[in-house]
């Protein structure tokens, strides 16, 4: 398993954040882009993939 460092955790979680206001502001591709930032940083982080799914419904 590949442990993530808390200066990457902390980006992908503001990755995470980013992503969640651009969904609040209906900015989808945007959003797409920020979560799967997060999750390329923090793929076991099943928040992010959650977050992400919340686009395609």
């Amino acid at each position: 398993s590949v442990t993530v460092k808390d200066d990457q955790r902390h980006k992908a979680d503001k990755l995470k954040n980013d992503g969640n206001e651009f969904v609040k502001q209906e900015k989808y591709r945007e959003a797409l882009e920020a979560y799967n930032a997060a999750i390329k940083i923090d793929g076991n982080n099943a928040i992010y993939y959650c977050n992400r799914s919340v686009i395609f419904k």
